[in-house]
């Protein structure tokens, strides 16, 4: 990050020069750095750039890294088709260079597509392949990216015994490679599950967990996907304020990276703004609202993890439904 300027100085140079070889190889480089820093818009453009130039598709792995890094960019985005298509291509390119890692590695990105359009059996295709392919090779880190993704496959089934196993795994593979972002997501994931079982306790230590980890490492991205399991708690225990502050707070997030909440979850979080909506009156609603917005996201992890604190919707005038020019 401290850097980026020179990198980007450097990327731009090399691209308008046509260096086609390094304009790939520092593009290919720097994708798991833009996706991770919520840099989505930019890496996406600069990898555009780069595989367009002429040759490209003979840099060999760096090719096929760029067209990874562009599907995971373009899927954060919302640009779901566009990402299908540059992973077709990416593991199209790794197959030809019978890469396993590289292969491995573009499908744990590819499932976040059929994530997104909640198809559990292509879901299962990816995780079970990229899984496979990872134990082949002993890559703990990606065993343990594959672990996290079958806990979330099994969160949305409501296998919660499945997902709390399966999530300690991947925790325990994180923690034992010093990956604190991997522990981090792994625990938000794991919040949700105690969430959708009641279990608010136990939810409110991991969510604690995995955000305050977050927000220390800078992951705009990380932070804004976990919230959503923040606002669910405190809206399921009749803190409607505290839950549409969260959710305000999330919006600008999503607003502020060019990236649409993840589809699945976004179902639950509209479903409990109305609630609120409903339990709080317009006035009440809208002010909650705008207060999450005007949050930094240290500000809205700071409500995220407060104590959860119900209180009673105050009596409504009715002066809040009145059309008032």
């Amino acid at each position: 990050e401290i850097a980026h300027d020179n990198l980007r100085a450097a990327l731009t140079w090399l691209t308008e020069i046509g260096d086609t070889t390094r304009a790939v190889r520092l593009a290919g480089s720097l994708w798991q750095f833009w996706w991770w820093r919520s840099h989505l818009g930019e890496g996406r453009n600069r990898l555009e750039a780069a595989i367009a130039l002429p040759g490209a598709d003979a840099c060999g792995a760096w090719y096929a890294r760029a067209l990874t890094g562009i599907g995971a960019l373009a899927e954060t985005q919302g640009a779901y088709e566009d990402a299908e298509t540059y992973h077709e291509r990416a593991v199209a390119a790794w197959e030809a260079l019978d890469d396993t890692k590289g292969l491995a590695t573009s499908l744990l990105f590819r499932w976040l597509v059929a994530f997104n359009a909640d198809d559990q059996t292509r879901m299962a295709a990816l995780s079970a392949e990229s899984m496979r392919l990872f134990r082949e090779l002993g890559d703990p880190w990606g065993i343990a990216m594959s672990q996290m993704e079958q806990g979330v496959m099994a969160m949305r089934v409501r296998d919660h015994v499945g997902a709390e196993r399966v999530l300690a795994e991947g925790i325990a593979g994180f923690r034992a490679i010093g990956d604190a972002w991997g522990v981090a997501i792994c625990q938000g994931v794991a919040g949700n599950v105690a969430t959708d079982r009641g279990d608010f306790k136990t939810a409110a230590t991991e969510l604690k967990a995995s955000l305050t980890t977050l927000l220390l490492l800078d992951d705009l991205w990380g932070v804004a996907t976990i919230m959503p399991a923040s606002a669910r708690m405190a809206a399921e225990q009749g803190a409607f304020e505290q839950s549409v502050q969260i959710s305000g707070a999330i919006m600008r997030m999503h607003r502020t990276m060019g990236a649409p909440l993840k589809v699945p979850f976004r179902e639950r979080y509209e479903r409990n703004l109305e609630i609120a909506r409903g339990a709080l009156g317009e006035q009440r609603f809208d002010r909650a609202l705008a207060a999450g917005e005007a949050m930094t996201p240290s500000d809205a992890v700071k409500v995220a993890i407060e104590p959860i604190a119900a209180a009673q919707p105050e009596p409504s005038t009715g002066l809040d439904k009145l059309a008032i020019p």
